[in-house]
C-alpha cells in the first residue's frame, strides 16, 4: 500500500485488500483536514473584515479633520516657543501689544494685552478705602513703602499719592523708584502682576506735604493686592507714607459689557479649514468669547486652563473652522463681559489646514 505525500491517505494497489480499518481512518483524516481548512478560511475572512473596517474608519472625513486639527494645534505651540518665529505659510501669531495691527472696540490697550471690564459699580476711591492698609512707610533708613487693599470692582490706577517730607541735597534727588503690584488673592501663590519704573520728580531742597507718583496699573474684580514702592536710594531722606484717610490713588472705573478686536489673515493659498486660539484670563464671572472668521461665526470647540511662565492662571479657547478659508480673511474676537467681571486677552493665533 502506498500513501499520499501531504495527508498520508492510503493508495491501494491491485494486490492489496481493502481493509475497513484503513478505509475508515482515511475518511477521518479527510474530514479533519476539511475542518481545519474551513476554520482557517473563516479566521482569514474575519481578519480581512476587521482590517477593512479599521482602514475605512481611518479615512472618514471626521477622523481626518480631527487629525489635521490636532497637528495644527501642536504645530502652533511649537512655533510659539520660537523667537523670532521662523518663516511660515498659513500661520498667524498676534500678541496684543501696543502697535499691533488690529481694530479694537471697547478694549483698553495695555502694554502687552487688551483689557475690558464690566464692574457691578464704577470703582471709586471710596471702595478702596474700606480695605486699604498702610504696611510700611518710607524713612531716611527704609526705602520700601508698602500697602495692602482689595479691589471690589475693576479699575485703572493712574496716580499714587503720599504725604510727608523730603530733605534733598543741593544737587537734588528726583525720587526714582520701582512700583510693584502683587496679587495676593492666593496667599500661597502670590503673583507679580505689574512692575514699572517711575519717579516722584522731587524738587530741589526741602519739601513738605503731598507727593504724586505717576503709575499705570489695572485692578481686577475681587482681588487682594500688595502695592510696593522701592526707592533707588535715600539721598532725599524721605519720611512719607500712603495714608488711608487721604486720596492715595487716582482711579478710573469701567463698565463695558462687550468688546471686540479684529485683524487680517493673509496667506499664500486657501485652506480647507483652520484652527484659531485665543489666550485670555478673567476675574469674576467667566466671559463669553466668539470668533468670526471670514464671516463664519464660531463658538469655542474646547477651553483649556494652564499656568503661564509668570504664574498667572490663563485660559485658551480653541476654535475650529471646517469650511474653506480664502487667501485673505478677517478674524474678529468678540467678548461679552457679565456684570462683575473683567477680561484680559493676550494673544490670537491661527493655523490653516
Amino acid at each position: 500500500m502506498n500513501y499520499t505525500e501531504k495527508y498520508h491517505l492510503p493508495q491501494w494497489v491491485e494486490t492489496d485488500r481493502v481493509m475497513m480499518r484503513d478505509f475508515n481512518q482515511m475518511c477521518r483524516d479527510i474530514d479533519a483536514g476539511l475542518d481545519r481548512n474551513a476554520q482557517a478560511a473563516a479566521a482569514a475572512a474575519g481578519a480581512a473584515a476587521d482590517a477593512a473596517s479599521t482602514a475605512g474608519a481611518a479615512v472618514t472625513p471626521s477622523a481626518l479633520n480631527s487629525a489635521l486639527f490636532r497637528a495644527a494645534y501642536n504645530h502652533y505651540h511649537l512655533v510659539d516657543r520660537m523667537e523670532p518665529i521662523p518663516r511660515q505659510s498659513g500661520v498667524l501669531r498676534l500678541p496684543f501689544v501696543e502697535g499691533a495691527k488690529t481694530t479694537v472696540t471697547g478694549f483698553l490697550q495695555e502694554k502687552d494685552l487688551l483689557w475690558a471690564a464690566n464692574g457691578e459699580e464704577l470703582l471709586t476711591l471710596e471702595h478702596l478705602r474700606v480695605s486699604f492698609r498702610s504696611v510700611q512707610a518710607l524713612t531716611p533708613t527704609q526705602r520700601l513703602m508698602a500697602a495692602t487693599f482689595t479691589a471690589p470692582h475693576p479699575g485703572l490706577v493712574t496716580k499714587l499719592r503720599t504725604f510727608g517730607r523730603t530733605t534733598n541735597s543741593t544737587a537734588g534727588d528726583p525720587g526714582d523708584c520701582t512700583v510693584r503690584l502683587i496679587n495676593q488673592t492666593n496667599i500661597k501663590q502670590p503673583v507679580l502682576e505689574h512692575e514699572e519704573r517711575t519717579s516722584f520728580n522731587f524738587d530741589k531742597g526741602n519739601s513738605y506735604g503731598g507727593f504724586a507718583l505717576p503709575v499705570h496699573f489695572l485692578l481686577h474684580t475681587g482681588q487682594r493686592y500688595r502695592l510696593e514702592v522701592e526707592m533707588d536710594n535715600l539721598n532725599s531722606k524721605p519720611d512719607m507714607a500712603m495714608e488711608q484717610a487721604g486720596s492715595f490713588f487716582e482711579v478710573t472705573g469701567y463698565q463695558t459689557a462687550s468688546a471686540s478686536v479684529s485683524c487680517n489673515c493673509q496667506t499664500e493659498e486657501a485652506g480647507r479649514g483652520g484652527l484659531a486660539l485665543v489666550r485670555y484670563s478673567y476675574a469674576g464671572k467667566a466671559p463669553t468669547l466668539k470668533l468670526s472668521w471670514g464671516g463664519s461665526q464660531i463658538s469655542p470647540h474646547r477651553i483649556r486652563t494652564f499656568t503661564d511662565e509668570q504664574g498667572r492662571t490663563m485660559r485658551e479657547a480653541e476654535f475650529r473652522r471646517n469650511t474653506t478659508v480664502q487667501t485673505s480673511s478677517t478674524l474678529k474676537v468678540s467678548c461679552t463681559c457679565p456684570a462683575g467681571s473683567d477680561v484680559s486677552i493676550y494673544q490670537l493665533g491661527a493655523v490653516l489646514i
